[in-house]
């Protein structure tokens, strides 16, 4: 691991059954980028085409850390952009935003 990265396991999700995901580990450099690339696994694995929205747990799990546990939103809107990479256009069908949740209210979307 790089200077400054930190590690993050996915604990809960609205999506997925706990043991389908559990142990899902994520390397980055703060728990909101953690929870963004665990979001991006989530929808392309587990969700329906329908769910636009989901909902995680996950707890930093870096040596030495205090094991905080952060709650995170996501939500999947549909795009038609092109990018360029390493010469070669690709096409970008989604976005994903992630804003921190509160426990208390996002507690009983959680499988």
């Amino acid at each position: 691991m790089e200077d400054g990265q930190r590690s993050f396991t996915t604990e809960r999700s609205s999506v997925a059954a706990q043991k389908e995901h559990v142990n899902s580990r994520y390397i980055s450099r703060n728990p909101m980028s953690a929870g963004k690339k665990a979001a991006r696994v989530l929808f392309r694995n587990h969700a329906n085409k329908s769910d636009d929205k989901i909902y995680i747990q996950i707890r930093e799990t870096t040596r030495g850390s205090k094991d905080a546990t952060f709650f995170y939103e996501a939500t999947r809107t549909k795009v038609n952009k092109k990018r360029k990479v390493g010469g070669k256009e690709i096409k970008i069908t989604q976005e994903i935003e992630i804003k921190s949740a509160d426990p208390a209210k996002i507690e009983s979307k959680f499988k």
